[in-house]
């Protein structure tokens, strides 16, 4: 019983000292409240780059045209939140489907659920997922009018990112191996 008591006091007396470090934030330092700004813009009007990778994270959706590895897929991506995205795509004539859950990307066909198809995880990666892979440049350089391009630093690929005037991106190629078209949802 005694040892309960003395680990119980040293446990307050840890607490006491861990909270009597603690520094308020004075009054006139409000908390940085995040906001979604308009998108701004680099020389000539062109979108930035951080911009168009922040509305394909957060997009509620958009139709695209993706070919790679052989594979030429076309469909829909809807998001109801991040995190909680679904797939509807069309390959060799067939339609699949897939979404997000608690047990990961469940694909469906015919409304069944099914095992992933070869080519599944990775085009539903290249969809919902904004990968923004550190670049040898150290940033994506504008390459022309609503042109940017960078070099992955792990993959030497380059990539050629296109972005429409609401900064929003329209095409992505990785070298000669993909090729993604984004639209407006149909």
């Amino acid at each position: 019983m005694r040892c309960k008591r003395l680990t119980k006091y040293a446990f307050l007396i840890v607490l006491a000292a861990a909270c009597s470090r603690e520094t308020k934030t004075p009054p006139s330092e409000a908390p940085a409240t995040v906001t979604t700004a308009p998108t701004s813009t680099t020389a000539a009007g062109t979108p930035r780059y951080e911009d168009a990778v922040r509305w394909f994270r957060t997009t509620p959706g958009f139709h695209f045209v993706i070919e790679e590895a052989g594979v030429r897929a076309e469909g829909e991506m809807a998001r109801s939140t991040v995190g909680a995205e679904e797939v509807r795509v069309t390959v060799n004539g067939e339609e699949w489907s897939a979404k997000t859950s608690a047990q990961g990307v469940v694909w469906k066909r015919a409304g069944k659920e099914v095992p992933p198809p070869d080519w599944g995880n990775r085009l539903f990666q290249r969809v919902t997922v904004a990968f923004d892979p550190e670049k040898s440049e150290g940033q994506a350089e504008l390459a022309g009018p609503r042109h940017y391009r960078f070099t992955d630093a792990n993959s030497a690929a380059v990539h050629n990112v296109g972005v429409n005037d609401a900064g929003q991106i329209e095409t992505i190629t990785i070298g000669n191996t993909v090729s993604m078209t984004l639209s407006r949802q149909q």
